[in-house]
Formats: C-alpha cells, sequence, structure tokens
C-alpha cells in the first residue's frame, strides 16, 4: 500500500529540484510520456513491497525511504530510462503489459545502484553538492553513518531483485549482471583513485583514460541497462554480449568525456554538483590533452599546480588550459567520436540484438545533453 506520507514526501522532494533538473524530466525522450509517468508513480510502490519483511524495525524502513527519496530520481535518470528504452525495444508487443511492472523495477533498481556510487564517490572525493543539494554524508542526522547507510542500501536493491524475480528462470542472470556491474565499476574507481592518488600526472595517456572510462562509466551506464533488457526479453547471448560491450564502451567515452567538460566548463548551478576534476588530480579529458599538448614549460606548470585545492593553483591550471584552447579541442574529439558512432551504428545489420535504432537514441541523447556551451566554434 502506497501510504500518503510517502507520497508527500516523494513530491516535496522533487520540487525541491533545480529547474535544469525539472526541465530534463519534463521533456525525456527516451519512452512515452505515459510510461514515464507510470514509471515515476511505481517506486513508492516498488518500496512499499521491498520493505514488507522489514516491517518489525520502522527506524530502518523510515531510513531507506529517506536515503531513496534523497539520492534516487533526480539528475538526468539516464540508467533508468535506458533500461526501459532497452526493454522496450525488445519486447516483443504481447509481452508488453505482461513485463511492464518488471521494467519499472529493474529501471528503479538501475537508479538505485547509480545512486550508490554517487553517495560512495562524493564521500571519497569530499564533494559538497550533488544534484543541487548537500551531499548525504554532510548532512547533520548521517555523517559517520554514511558508510553503514550506503552499504545497507546497496543489499537493499539485491532483496528488491529477489522479491520481484527470485522465483523466475531470469533471477541468476540478472544477479549476474548487478554483480558484474558492482564489480567492474568498484574496479574503475579503484583504478581512477591510484592515478590522483600517486600524482604522476604525466603518465596521463588516451589508453589509461578510456580505461577509466571502460571501467568507471561505460559498463554501467550503457551496458548494463541494456543487458537488463536482453535478459528480461529472454534475449541475452554471447553475441549479444559481444556487441554491447562494443558499442557501449564508445558510448560511454562519449559521456565520460561530456562530464569531463561539465566539470570543467559547465554551469555548477545548472549542473548541480561542484567541478573539482582540477583538485583532485583526476585523469580528465582536458588533463590528458594538456599533458599531450604541453611544452616542457608548460608540464612544470601542470605539475606544480594540478591536483592541489589552493585557488591560485587551480587558476594556473585553467590559465594554461585557456592557452592550449582545451575547450575547443574538448568539442572537436567528442563531434568526431559522436560521428564515428554513428557511422559504426549505421553498419550494423538490420537484425542485429539489440537493435540498431537503440543504439541511435542513446548516442543522440548523450550527444545533445543540455548544459554545453557550444558557442565555442570546434
Amino acid at each position: 500500500m502506497v501510504t500518503s506520507k510517502w507520497l508527500v514526501r516523494l513530491t516535496r522532494h522533487c520540487s525541491s529540484w533545480s529547474i535544469a533538473q525539472r526541465q530534463t524530466q519534463r521533456t525525456q525522450t527516451w519512452v512515452s510520456q505515459q510510461t514515464y509517468a507510470e514509471y515515476q508513480q511505481s517506486l513508492p510502490i516498488i518500496l512499499d513491497k521491498s520493505l514488507t519483511d522489514f516491517s518489525f524495525s520502522p527506524e530502518l524502513c523510515d531510513r531507506l525511504r529517506k536515503f531513496t527519496a534523497y539520492n534516487v530520481g533526480s539528475g538526468k535518470q539516464i540508467r533508468g530510462l535506458l533500461t526501459m528504452a532497452a526493454c522496450e525495444a525488445l519486447m516483443q508487443p504481447e509481452q508488453k503489459q505482461e513485463l511492464r511492472e518488471k521494467m519499472f523495477v529493474l529501471a528503479w533498481a538501475a537508479e538505485m545502484l547509480h545512486a550508490f556510487f554517487l553517495v560512495t564517490d562524493d564521500m571519497e572525493d569530499g564533494a559538497k553538492t550533488r544534484h543541487g543539494q548537500t551531499c548525504w554524508h554532510l548532512l547533520p542526522d548521517v555523517g559517520k553513518y554514511a558508510v553503514t547507510d550506503t552499504g545497507m542500501f546497496r543489499s537493499f536493491v539485491s532483496e528488491i531483485l529477489r522479491i520481484y524475480f527470485g522465483k523466475e528462470a531470469v533471477y541468476p542472470k540478472l544477479v549476474d549482471i548487478f554483480n558484474e556491474t558492482y564489480f567492474k565499476t568498484h574496479i574503475g574507481q579503484f583504478i581512477d583513485s591510484t592515478f590522483c592518488s600517486n600524482r604522476q600526472y604525466l603518465n596521463f595517456t588516451q589508453e589509461k583514460y578510456a580505461l577509466v572510462s571502460a571501467l568507471k562509466t561505460s559498463f554501467y551506464t550503457f551496458q548494463f541497462p541494456v543487458l537488463l533488457g536482453l535478459a528480461l526479453n529472454n534475449k541475452y547471448s554471447d553475441k549479444a554480449y559481444k556487441l554491447v560491450e562494443s558499442i557501449g564502451s564508445d558510448v560511454g567515452l562519449l559521456l565520460q568525456m561530456k562530464n569531463d567538460y561539465l566539470d570543467l566548463y559547465g554551469d555548477e548551478i545548472a549542473e548541480g554538483k561542484t567541478g573539482t576534476d582540477i583538485q583532485e588530480g583526476k585523469c580528465s579529458l582536458p588533463a590528458v590533452t594538456a599533458v599531450r599538448l604541453s611544452n616542457e614549460y608548460q608540464k612544470k606548470i601542470f605539475l606544480e599546480n594540478y591536483g592541489r585545492w589552493e585557488n591560485k593553483c587551480v587558476d594556473q591550471i585553467r590559465n594554461l588550459y585557456n592557452d592550449l584552447q582545451i575547450q575547443k579541442i574538448c568539442i572537436k574529439e567528442e563531434t568526431q567520436l559522436y560521428n564515428s558512432l554513428c557511422q559504426r551504428i549505421n553498419n550494423l545489420c538490420k537484425d542485429s540484438i539489440p537493435p540498431g535504432h537503440l543504439f541511435t537514441k542513446l548516442v543522440n541523447e548523450i550527444y545533445n545533453l543540455k548544459n554545453i556551451n557550444y558557442d565555442v566554434k570546434p
């Protein structure tokens, strides 16, 4: 049963989203507006059913609801929307009603997994804001309990899968997909953190950047949702997996390039988060490009200032990026990757699984994400 208290809380949460976030919700084109509305309405129902076994502890249920309301469903919802788009693209017409609820469950589970990674990433990075609001670990009643909250929430996602799919043949495959996603993403985060901590910035290369992107971004953002769609529709195969991996890795790279650009040049208010890639010493596209193009004097400036939090150091790096015309280069490389992806997708067989039109949709959605200043000519 959906409690009125929960609906009020969820409504208040939605009303607190930034203008840019609410605009994203209104203008998404991954699925029909009716499907999207039903998807949004399904979350409290999924939570109520999944928390039934924990009614012995109202405090636990309230904590999980609060974590969900605060961290799930804001932002662009790429993973949930792509999960639904993949499911619908692979469904037979007669299956759509039968699989609708399960599709919503998988879409929200994907968004919950995303929220888990965002909160843990914010804790590790020392971030202050996310989606236009204070990071979870900085809330007065969270603090040191954030580690327990995230661990409990990750387990809760597994519990949701067990409740909705535990007695079905697809359950082991879904568990495998989620476990692979957790593992590969954590590996990507580890490699990313290692690059930052050892401060060997001159070792930043395009190859290392692509590796981090493939593990940290590509798999759980694109391959993961599409694999869920394949599994739900009983179309998962080694051949389909390889195609998703091949296309998905480059789509993830496209998104990572977009994220790196926005971290440096995006509007903090519109993006809802503070950009800290320079301060954290991230292996980002601007940094990799700067290392490749810098002369010896410029490399010295880069080494002395990159990965430092002092404002004067950040300004030095930004000035260096301006001298090297990093903004124009990032836009040019993103455009080239987009065109290459479109050509690869156009060359797919008409009966490919997943279908080419699904890949076309996700590539265009990523390429056209808002809040990028394309007044700068490539």
